[in-house]
């Protein structure tokens, strides 16, 4: 490898235009995780006098980072003014000599001022921190094409490249694979994969700057390495993972579905399939893991949606987490319906009882309005339909995300009909407390409606979403096998096996070298007679793409 040094050059890309920023995507992970709003409207959070965005009161590196690298996706998405405000706030934050700590040849640290766990002596550094701070400060220079943070931001990656034995972040794992630490010297959270993942997402676009440092490069190349090396030691054996190899406590739902998001975002990096794999076999472990976390699009979104056959067919698994209950809903009222409802059976959920859509004689407008005890993001409204042979005619949505100060109302959303249920999709997600249907007795009958759902996903780029069928366990007399699954849409699809030679440890974790993108999906079993049992996963796109047959055929 190329020994350390500080010898890097100009940055070949001058930001002149637009085109010339055209390599900086959003920065996946964080907006199709979270909503803007979750910095703006979440307690944990708040603002000093300068607008600098403070968590729990302390000023945290990540925190900073992860709101500026919204508020700037944002900003480039709508062009409203208030998130490059915002995002202005925070640069001037970590822009300022008094908060990093200048350390000459080994370079500019960002720290932590507050104790974690065994790390009880600040100030401490993260390599995730000094990452996102280089993504920030990237976009920071896109913008205002201001080459002053050029130094700087190639200071942050001296420090991020600097040896752990040096005071630095860069450490080794027990197999000798790079590693840059999120918790430098903590044993408790050694090799923190989740941090990692956004590290390495970091070292990419600094090495996408700056062409010609060849050290990082290296690093970058050798990170990838790491992750494809090491995300083995990270599995339960139980679809899950540990947060990290030290305490190897398991991950929150929060964890694990993000981790997916990452892999998919390191996929459009590096166009590496390794990732794209990865991002599928994982979403198979979040089902029905619902989340409670202010403005989070993965609060209720399943990002792998399982399948049985059922006699000939393949069904859906309908997931249970996302229907309004009592646990969201504080108050709910109905006007204008041919029957008078009373709250409870707005919400009881059962096939028994539903309320019935059918207007008043004596108006052709119906509302119902829904106070919730907290901000839901969401993405779309789902009724579910006593039988398929009738319709509904939502016509306008209101909503308000601070308890009905400011209404805005939806105008644009697609109607998706499908058997026993009628879906709305907003044309973005929206953070709601309090939600208005208001229906229309255009058609006839109209619908006597069982159950309400809210989901946040809203479009088919919105979040990666994968059904998947997993096999019996198959006695398997050959050294070949071909899985082909038959899709509606014809969609690339992911084969997965596993196998044993006596049946009993064929639970082990779903490997990304024992996968294959269809169509090549031809599997070598070495072990001649043995105990197979595959995994196949394919994007759903709003369950629109249905598994229709899978066959095998052994040779």
């Amino acid at each position: 490898m190329t020994s350390f040094n500080n010898n890097h050059l100009n940055p070949s890309i001058e930001f002149r235009n637009i085109k010339e920023t055209d390599w900086i995507k959003e920065f996946y992970s964080i907006d199709r995780a979270v909503s803007v709003n979750h910095w703006l409207h979440n307690k944990s959070f708040t603002f000093d006098t300068s607008g600098i965005i403070k968590a729990n009161n302390n000023y945290n590196p990540v925190s900073i980072s992860q709101f500026a690298l919204a508020c700037y996706d944002h900003y480039i998405k709508t062009g409203d003014e208030k998130y490059k405000t915002h995002f202005l706030n925070q640069i001037n934050y970590l822009l300022d000599k008094k908060i990093y700590h200048d350390k000459g040849d080994s370079g500019i640290a960002y720290p932590y001022w507050m104790t974690f766990h065994d790390l009880n002596k600040p100030p401490w550094y993260s390599g995730l921190a000094q990452a996102e701070v280089i993504c920030v400060l990237i976009r920071y220079y896109a913008l205002t094409k201001d080459k002053n943070v050029i130094p700087i931001i190639k200071k942050v990656r001296d420090f991020l490249f600097l040896p752990l034995d040096k005071g630095g972040l860069l450490n080794k794992t027990a197999e000798g694979n790079i590693w840059i630490e999120e918790y430098p010297n903590s044993k408790q959270h050694l090799h923190v994969l989740n941090g990692f993942f956004i590290t390495t997402i970091g070292i990419i676009e600094y090495c996408t700057l700056f062409p010609d440092d060849k050290y990082a490069e290296e690093i970058k190349q050798e990170c990838l390495t790491s992750i494809k090396k090491s995300v083995q030691f990270y599995e339960t054996g139980n679809n899950w993972l540990t947060y990290d190899r030290g305490a190897k406590a398991s991950v929150s739902s929060w964890y694990m579905k993000a981790q997916v998001l990452e892999m998919e975002h390191l996929f459009r990096l590096t166009k590496d399939t390794f990732f794209r794999k990865q991002s599928m076999i994982w979403a198979t472990y979040t089902f029905e893991r619902p989340l409670d976390m202010p403005s989070c699009y993965l609060n209720y979104a399943n990002l792998g949606i399982p399948v049985k056959r059922v006699n000939n067919n393949f069904v859906q698994a309908e997931d249970r987490s996302n229907i309004l209950t009592r646990n969201i809903v504080t108050n709910d009222t109905a006007i204008g319906f041919k029957t008078r409802f009373f709250g409870q059976y707005l919400l009881d959920n059962s096939n028994k009882t539903l309320f019935d859509l059918t207007l008043a004689s004596a108006t052709n407008k119906g509302q119902i309005k829904y106070k919730l005890s907290k901000n839901i993001t969401v993405g779309s409204v789902i009724f579910k339909l006593i039988n398929d042979t009738v319709n509904i005619n939502l016509e306008q949505v209101t909503y308000s995300s601070d308890s009905g100060k400011t209404t805005k109302s939806i105008s644009q959303f697609e109607k998706v009909a499908s058997t026993n249920k009628v879906e709305y999709w907003f044309k973005s997600p929206v953070d709601i407390n309090m939600l208005t249907l208001q229906f229309s007795n255009k058609q006839k009958p109209v619908a006597g409606i069982t159950e309400v759902q809210l989901t946040p996903i809203t479009e088919e780029n919105e979040l990666p979403v994968y059904g998947y069928f997993q096999s019996e366990i198959l006695a398997v007399n050959s050294n070949y096998i071909t899985v082909t699954a038959l899709l509606n849409n014809k969609e690339p699809y992911l084969v997965c096996y596993r196998s044993s030679k006596d049946g009993k440890n064929i639970k082990q974790p779903w490997n990304v070298a024992d996968s294959f993108l269809c169509p090549e999906s031809k599997v070598e079993i070495n072990d001649g007679d043995c105990f197979v049992q595959f995994m196949v996963v394919f994007p759903l796109n709003k369950s629109k793409n249905k598994l229709l047959d899978v066959q095998v055929d052994y040779k």
